[in-house]
């Protein structure tokens, strides 16, 4: 038989083997000892398949025999079987016969009545065989004859007695042995018990480990402030929340002290003495539970739970406190029952029906005004009615549609739409329905606004419409209606032909549709702030001249997308009522007045530029009295000092300030149109050549060396009839604003050319048509804005560098200058390329005229002929009398015309030398007037500081001589008298 690992068989109760039972090795010992004494091996067979265990001196002969036979085997089989059939009888020991006169003993060892092993002894003959009886069972068996008999030699033969004798040591040996198993099962059996109860004890301590540690944290961790008291109410837990909740000082913490506790707690609240009421009623209860809520003293809430600790078997060991803060709750609910009581008291007085629909149509919740619309009460609409009871046949599908939609695809549906509704008497009213879901929820909740007295005002509205579009189709102005929702209702045929928009392309159009014709995008107009639509502040940004007067609304401003291009429009709107005063639509009559406001334009420029040459006059005409003083004692000093003389330098020096402070008068002179009183036949060629050979011109290539000055000019120029001084004094202007313009390196053109208009052209003036000299000035500059275009030709608006040149009177004098010369004047500038300013001068048939030289003082010296000098000014007197003295004059002076005529009541005299502008009194033309009255013939010279005007004509046209403007110098003045005392 085999041997196995006995920690896989031998299993006692199935708990343990053999080995776990006795030492294997020892018993080894003992078997081997068996051995010796005995002669017999012994063997430890397992139950029940009786391997071989563990053995001593084991011939294996059995084994042998199995290996090579298996008839051999079958007989050990039947051996075995009869062996454990007496071990199953637990007797003390069993010998049994085999087929091959081998005998076989066992003991059986009991534990727990249950046989667990068999010490075994080997297999001897009962006495010694023969070799023929050997030979013969080898043959019988199939053996190999000598290896057979080789391996049966090696079994012993004992006697009975013998066998007895070791069978019964073995039983002794098997008793020990047995006694000693049964007491190690014992102590294995208290150990496993021991083993498992400590293993079970440190599984339950590490769970309550775990457990106290996940209580721990939850503790901690929890929203809620805890707090954990024993049986006797000593503190045992605290957490951090409820430490924060109550503001638990760090003594009471640490002390657990429970009356201390319960002190600090009661003061928090609001009402102590219930707190300690409701602490005192659960120490003398301890299995009560409790739930209520506390308010603190700083306002807070807390939601308080108490519950007792008990045991299985019902024994209370503590008590769990637990405090929540539901002061947001609280406020919640309040602010969600407010919340709702809100939107309640809206849904019941918004004014229009509201609904709240459930998915199966059941009207869910009504207001009174749907009350009112269906004349059904909230009772009998409620959880009862379908709203599709209330829509009429025709419109069902629509609404049933678009309900579903609503549900399933909410973006789909429709929020705003018309049907038909009737109520409880049958009539049908129209509904405008504006519904949208409820969130979160499969209701929806609809407005129903009643829309029939609207619709029927619609209809009468549409009517009166229809009247007053026949009406304003034939307006001379562009009118359009619209209606009080936006929509243009009216576009006449005056409209069309201002916007080029037919009105089949406009009528009904809203959302500012109107307004691209005039401004090319979506805006509102005036039409809109009659409707509301805007406010004033943002229109006046669009608008100028806004006014509001009798309910009309006006104002003016440019259109940039017109048919014709942009236009400069002014408009008027009002509102149009109904019967009961409601605005239902508006009217706008829009007007081009572009071609009116170039010509406001024109003539507030000429104004201002009268107004300005108003005052420029008078101020001109004191500094030329002033002047006139200083270029003639100026004059008068020279000579009477030696020649070359500094005091005669010095002499020059005033007359020649003076002389500059005079052509600064009369640039202001030009400004105001009252300075040119020469007329002289010219070509504007030799003008400018003039100019571009003067002292004033080579000064001013010296600031700007970098500028050139190219001219192109027309061989065969038309002559023109103007003043030389001025034109010059304008070509000089025009050049340095030219170079003033220019930063850096550039150019100047001046060009001329002969040019005949045939037709009107609108510029910055507008020319008629003729024939012209051209003068152009262009430069390569900067550039003039275009909001300041328009004011370039005012005084002094300059833009050059002071000290340099100018006062700001240089294009104020060309337009000064271009008006006295009957021309017309046009500026273009673009910034960044430079500016172009082209003057038109009318021709003239007239020849040139040759120049006279300065005339030697003998030809106006006088004779001895008397002269009064009538001046209101002392020093322009004085001046006078020297002046004609030294001419051998006789001279008198009068301050006045009412002198002068009260001295030529007694003195006759060859001539008056007469100021136009005198006060207090009579001025020139009155004097002269009464004057001729006195003495018909008499002669007279107009002296003034001003310009030539209407009141100096018509004392030339009593007879006046020839007029002298102030400041006047020896020559001018000696040749005027001189002249008209030789006129006959």
């Amino acid at each position: 038989m085999e041997a196995s690992d006995p920690e896989r068989i031998n299993v006692i109760e199935g708990k343990y083997g053999i080995g776990d039972i006795v030492d294997l090795e020892q018993l080894q010992k003992i078997f081997e000892l068996f051995t010796e004494a005995t002669g017999f091996t012994i063997n430890f067979l397992d139950h029940p398949g009786l391997d071989i265990l563990i053995a001593a001196d084991w011939r294996g002969i059995g084994t042998k025999l199995r290996r090579v036979c298996t008839t051999a085997e079958s007989a050990c089989e039947t051996s075995r079987q009869k062996l454990s059939n007496h071990r199953e009888n637990q007797c003390g020991r069993v010998i049994a016969q085999t087929d091959n006169s081998l005998a076989d003993r066992v003991v059986p060892m009991i534990t727990s009545r249950k046989n667990i092993t068999s010490p075994a002894t080997d297999q001897p003959f009962p006495q010694e065989p023969g070799l023929s009886q050997l030979r013969m069972r080898a043959r019988s068996f199939g053996f190999d004859e000598q290896a057979s008999l080789q391996t049966l030699t090696e079994s012993p033969a004992a006697s009975r007695e013998k066998l007895d004798n070791a069978a019964s040591l073995l039983e002794n040996i098997s008793g020990i042995i047995t006694n000693l198993i049964f007491a190690n099962q014992a102590l294995l059996e208290e150990r496993e018990r021991l083993t498992s109860e400590i293993a079970d004890y440190r599984k339950a301590e590490k769970e309550l480990a775990w457990k106290t540690a996940f209580l721990e944290a939850q503790k901690e961790a929890a929203a809620k402030g805890i707090l954990v008291v024993d049986e006797q109410g000593k503190i045992l837990r605290m957490n951090h929340h409820l430490q924060e909740l109550w503001q638990v000082p760090r003594h009471i913490r640490e002390g657990h002290d429970k009356a201390l506790l319960l002190h600090h707690l009661a003061g928090r609240t609001r009402d102590p003495g219930e707190f300690s009421h409701l602490a005192d009623h659960l120490h003398r209860h301890p299995k009560d539970t409790s739930r209520n809520e506390i308010e603190l003293i700083d306002g807070a809430i807390l939601d308080q739970y108490t519950s007792p600790v008990l045991g299985r078997d019902g024994t209370c060991y503590g008590r769990i406190w637990t405090f929540r803060d539901v002061t947001s709750r609280e406020r919640t609910d309040e602010e969600l029952n407010t919340s709702e009581a809100w939107y309640r008291t809206i849904f019941e007085n918004t004014g229009t029906a509201m609904i709240v629909v459930e998915e199966d149509t059941t009207i869910s919740l009504a207001n009174t005004e749907f009350e009112n619309l269906t004349g059904y009460t909230k009772a009998e609409i409620e959880g009862v009615k379908s709203w599709t009871e209330f829509a009429a046949k025709e419109d069902l599908d629509m609404l049933m549609t678009q309900h579903r939609l609503r549900r399933v695809q909410p973006d789909f549906a429709r929020k705003n739409y018309e049907f038909r509704l009737v109520n409880k008497d049958g009539q049908a009213r129209e509904i405008h329905l504006t519904v949208d879901m409820i969130p979160n929820t499969k209701q929806s909740i609809a407005s129903l606004l009643d829309i029939t007295d609207r619709k029927r005002a619609d209809e009468t509205l549409k009517e009166s419409q229809r009247r007053l579009s026949e009406i304003i189709e034939f307006f001379p102005d562009a009118t359009l209606v619209v209606d009080k929702d936006g929509r243009v209702t009216a576009w006449n045929r005056a409209m069309e032909a201002l916007t080029g928009v037919k009105a089949e392309d406009m009528l009904g159009r809203g959302n500012y549709e109107y307004a691209i014709p005039f401004h090319g995008c979506r805006r509102p107009i005036l039409i809109d702030l009659v409707l509301g639509h805007r406010s004033n502040e943002k229109f006046e940004r669009v608008y100028t001249n806004l006014l509001t007067e009798g309910g009309i609304i006006q104002g003016e401003g440019f259109a940039s997308s017109l048919a014709a291009g942009e236009r400069y429009c002014s408009a008027k709107a009002v509102a149009l009522h109904d019967s009961r005063g409601e605005t239902v639509a508006a009217i706008e009559c829009v007007r081009d007045i572009t071609e009116q406001k170039r010509i406001e334009d024109r003539l507030n420029r000429a104004e201002k530029m009268e107004a300005l040459g108003t005052l420029a006059g008078g101020v001109a005409h004191d500094m030329n009295n002033f002047l006139g003083v200083l270029v003639g004692y100026s004059e008068l000093l020279m000579e009477t000092l030696p020649e070359n003389s500094l005091q005669q330098r010095y002499a020059r020096n005033i007359l020649q300030s003076s002389e500059r402070g005079a052509a600064i008068i009369q640039d202001l002179l030009t400004m105001a149109r009252r300075g040119v009183s020469v007329s002289e036949v010219i070509n504007l060629n030799k003008v400018i050549v003039d100019y571009l050979d003067s002292p004033e011109h080579e000064k001013l290539k010296s600031y700007h060396r970098n500028i050139l000055v190219r001219t192109e000019l027309e061989e065969d120029l038309f002559r023109i009839k103007g003043s030389p001084i001025h034109l010059i004094k304008t070509v000089m202007n025009l050049v340095s604003n030219a170079a003033e313009a220019i930063s850096g390196e550039g150019i100047i053109t001046i060009r001329t050319e002969n040019r005949y208009l045939d037709f009107a052209v609108n510029g910055y003036e507008d020319m008629q048509e003729g024939d012209y000299v051209v003068l152009s000035v262009s430069d390569t500059g900067e550039g003039i804005p275009e909001r300041d275009l328009g004011k370039i030709f005012e005084p002094f608006y300059t833009k050059k560098m002071m000290g340099r040149s100018g006062t700001g009177l240089g294009l104020a004098v060309v337009w000064g200058t271009v008006k006295d010369h009957h021309g017309f004047i046009d500026a273009k500038s673009e910034e960044g390329v430079g500016s172009t300013f082209t003057l038109y001068f009318p021709v003239t048939p007239e020849e040139l005229i040759r120049r006279q030289e300065k005339s030697d003082i003998a030809r106006y010296m006088g004779c001895g002929e008397s002269i009064l000098v009538v001046d209101d000014m002392a020093f322009q007197r004085e001046l006078a009398v020297n002046l004609l003295s030294r001419l051998n004059y006789k001279v008198c002076s009068v301050s006045s015309g009412e002198a002068a005529l009260e001295y030529l009541k007694t003195h006759k005299v060859d001539l008056l030398l007469l100021d136009m502008l005198m006060e207090p009194g009579i001025d020139g033309l009155e004097t002269f007037t009464r004057v001729r009255a006195i003495e018909p013939h008499q002669k007279a010279i107009i002296v003034s500081g001003f310009s030539e005007d209407e009141r100096v004509g018509k004392a030339q046209e009593l007879g006046a001589g020839k007029y002298v403007r102030k400041p006047y110098n020896l020559e001018k003045i000696g040749m005027a008298i001189r002249k008209e005392l030789d006129r006959r």
